[in-house]
């Protein structure tokens, strides 16, 4: 049993880990800005500390905390951006592994996704990943580090830059939209809830999950260069071309695209009864 500590433990993230700490048989101790314990004592007595606070203040946190630890402990962070975060936690004498959840609120923790980036592990890395385990997450390994951000910037900047786009135009367009979605067969329902998700979720965080990875510049300009270039073969009706572009994704998907094609079924099946008025 080792004694964890959260800081920012009363937030949504925090929280729930928290229990599950608990629940696996852990000591937890939580410090949050209304009530727990200090940043100092936290430092003091815990075994392994772990930041769950909002991206933008990560950073400012990492470095007041990365002293006060010693090379007995395990730093870690939940953060969704590493590149400003990992660099000043490698100041400290701990260890450190990060994490990043890759779901938010969730009532089971089982098959969800976890990945663990070993930092500077030492010693600490066959226990912090079993603790995982023991939650039923599963657990995976990123090494270098460096490479999690380009991942994100793919997994959560692109993706979530395409959803936000796309509601935007719905706004601008006025479109109405309970009578756009009667019209919908499942499949594109499914487009349409995935949309309204990230919207429903807490602004500040995807503001900063675009904004605070420096890797998303690269993959969004990419993605609009490619836009550009469908567009133009729309304006100018250059029917080949874009059967060959169209043609040239499905190459690049190979096996992985075929199955999940065959997994979306699953997914499409659940909208088939959906009535949006109800």
């Amino acid at each position: 049993m080792k004694k964890i500590g959260i800081i920012g433990g009363n937030g949504v993230m925090g929280s729930q880990f928290a229990k599950f700490f608990k629940q696996a048989g852990q000591s937890v101790f939580i410090c949050d800005k209304k009530e727990g314990y200090s940043i100092d004592e936290i430092a003091s007595f815990c075994d392994v500390v772990i930041l769950s606070v909002p991206i933008k203040s990560t950073p400012a946190i990492a470095k007041q905390i990365a002293p006060l630890l010693s090379k007995e402990q395990l730093f870690s962070d939940f953060t969704s951006v590493k590149a400003s975060v990992i660099p000043l936690m490698t100041e400290s004498k701990a260890s450190v592994i990060s994490a990043h959840p890759m779901f938010a609120q969730a009532n089971s923790l089982q098959n969800r996704p976890i990945l663990l980036l070993p930092v500077k592990p030492n010693n600490w890395l066959s226990w912090y990943q079993n603790l995982y385990k023991q939650l039923e997450l599963q657990t995976i390994i990123i090494q270098p580090w460096e490479k999690h951000d380009k991942f994100m910037s793919i997994i959560q900047g692109l993706l979530h830059f395409i959803h936000i786009s796309f509601a935007k135009t719905l706004a601008e367009f006025g479109v109405e939209m309970e009578d756009i979605l009667s019209m919908c067969s499942p499949v594109y329902k499914a487009h349409f809830a995935l949309a309204c998700r990230i919207i429903q979720r807490d602004p500040s965080l995807y503001t900063h999950i675009l904004l605070d990875n420096p890797q998303n510049k690269e993959i969004l300009n990419t993605f609009i260069e490619q836009a550009n270039l469908n567009y133009q073969y729309i304006c100018n009706q250059e029917e080949r071309q874009f059967e060959e572009e169209f043609l040239s994704c499905r190459d690049f998907l190979g096996n992985v695209g075929k199955k999940m094609d065959a997994h979306s079924d699953s997914l499409i099946q659940m909208f088939a009864n959906l009535n949006i008025k109800e």
